[in-house]
């Protein structure tokens, strides 16, 4: 059975979904805490959605280690630099997650959101 992780929304989503041994979650940069967005530039918004994602997994008995892929679509390809950069701080063991980085016109979510990461994780080792 599946169930719900992280807080809940005010909207019918939820942040991440364990299923099985299997996390999937949607991630943008926001206080877990609170819900309020965490405006900023890329690194900024880049770095609380990885701790956001940290958190969650370790929620659900896990760590970054146990990501086996990631999406994460910005607004604007002149971030990527910046978002590897933060990247590079949170992912730093092989093997790497697959990762594909796609650039949108818009995201939708709080005026001056920049990045919104989609996660899946394999946790069975967790």
């Amino acid at each position: 059975m599946a169930r719900a992780l992280g807080p809940t929304t005010n909207h019918q989503i939820s942040v991440a979904v364990l299923a099985g041994e299997t996390l999937h979650a949607t991630i943008i940069p926001v206080d877990l805490a609170s819900g309020a967005f965490i405006d900023g530039p890329i690194e900024v918004q880049a770095r609380q959605t990885f701790q956001n994602l940290q958190a969650l997994l370790r929620e659900a008995g896990g760590d970054l280690d146990h990501v086996v892929h990631l999406t994460t679509y910005i607004v604007d390809a002149k971030d990527l630099a910046g978002l590897n950069a933060v990247y590079r701080e949170f992912f730093v063991h092989e093997p790497y997650p697959a990762r594909a980085t796609v650039v949108a016109r818009e995201l939708v979510g709080p005026p001056g959101l920049r990045l919104q990461t989609t996660v899946q994780a394999y946790l069975k080792e967790a």
